[in-house]
């Protein structure tokens, strides 16, 4: 059995000026000046993960076997965004920020189970299929406008053939893997992909 833990933290103030369409609109004209705006944010995420495993090798006949199972939960924490944005004029001094538009806390916590075969056989083969499930749950406590919370759940495999010969392993490998979203949108869906990979 193995254990891998990790802790994150991080805290990102940010104060800038932007470019948004101009005074006239998106279309310029010609005495038109470019529109600007001052962005602020103060914005702090502590994340924690921990993925225990249990790993076990065999032989049958011709053949040996490497499997793995294991979890892996993950709790990104990002806290108290604040998001602020004025319009700046020229020739004036800088305004201050205004108000927070997104001011909140989410939270998103995530637990994954998987399982992995390896077998060895023949001249260098190898063989490779995994599966892994998670589940997501986010929310989203906000301070200006109502809360959010959503769950999501996924199934995603991997399925790999490669053969090593000499020092080049030719291999082919076929997966799945999802994108988990966090509560700021409650109506889409979480991505999903496909992965074919052919390479030595």
């Amino acid at each position: 059995m193995t254990d891998t833990f990790r802790i994150g933290k991080a805290n990102l103030k940010e104060l800038y000026v932007y470019h948004n369409g101009f005074t006239t609109g998106q279309i310029p004209t010609a005495t038109a000046e470019v529109n600007r705006f001052v962005f602020a944010h103060d914005s702090e995420a502590t994340t924690i993960q921990n993925d225990p495993r249990f790993s076990r090798r065999f032989a049958t006949g011709a053949a040996s076997t490497s499997a793995d199972t294991g979890s892996m939960k993950s709790n990104p924490l990002p806290s108290a965004p604040r998001s602020n944005r004025c319009p700046l004029e020229y020739s004036t001094p800088q305004p201050a920020v205004g108000a927070p538009y997104i001011d909140g806390v989410r939270v998103q916590e995530q637990i994954g189970i998987y399982a992995q075969d390896q077998i060895r056989f023949g001249d260098g083969w190898i063989a490779t299929l995994n599966g892994r499930c998670d589940k997501v749950s986010s929310s989203f406590d906000n301070r200006i406008d109502a809360n959010l919370d959503r769950e999501d759940d996924a199934f995603s495999w991997r399925l790999a053939l490669m053969r090593q010969i000499s020092d080049v392993t030719p291999y082919v490998t076929a997966g799945t893997y999802p994108q988990a979203l966090d509560a700021s949108t409650l109506t889409s869906q979480p991505e999903t992909g496909q992965q074919i990979e052919v390479d030595l």
